[in-house]
């Protein structure tokens, strides 16, 4: 959200970037706003430290519409969605503790069943990792061990044997 707090200029006159939990939110006032939508973590894998999650991040640019007979030839949704996905691939914006997966992608509409539901959307995808039991240390995990599943330590020599009669 801080990111996009960024791209409002009186140029596009976004009114507000808010958080949502709704993709069919709508804009709250007669100005531009972008809506944040986090959307759930599904984990990807996991390690002997910890575990790696994904989650999606859509931001839906509202714009209100005028009448149909006045179009609005002074905003275009083409600027605005490069300062959007300008602002989400900022490298420094994740600082290390996660990568971006899924590039930002335009979309103009999402599918939900049978129905689409207007944008248009912005979409990434992040990963990141973290320590189990300590959900504010990130890390990087072993690509092997998520990889193959094998969670295990590793294995050390024996120093003594039983023998079974």
């Amino acid at each position: 959200m801080q990111a996009l707090a960024g791209v409002a200029s009186p140029q596009n006159r976004i009114k507000a970037v808010r958080p949502n939990n709704d993709y069919t939110a709508q804009g709250v006032s007669v100005l531009p706003e972008l809506i944040v939508i986090q959307g759930p973590e599904a984990e990807q894998g996991r390690d002997a430290i910890g575990q790696t999650y994904q989650f999606d991040v859509h931001v839906k640019i509202w714009v209100p519409h005028a009448p149909p007979p006045t179009p609005r030839a002074d905003y275009q949704h083409e600027e605005l969605a490069a300062a959007v996905i300008q602002a989400l691939e900022d490298p420094k914006l994740l600082a290390g503790l996660g990568t971006l997966v899924i590039g930002a992608e335009e979309q103009s509409f999402l599918r939900s069943g049978l129905s689409k539901i207007k944008g248009p959307f912005i979409r990434v995808r992040i990963q990141y990792s973290r320590r189990r039991g300590d959900p504010y240390t990130a890390y990087t995990p072993d690509a092997n061990a998520q990889i193959t599943g094998d969670t295990a330590p590793a294995p050390r020599p024996a120093t003594e044997s039983l023998e079974v009669y």
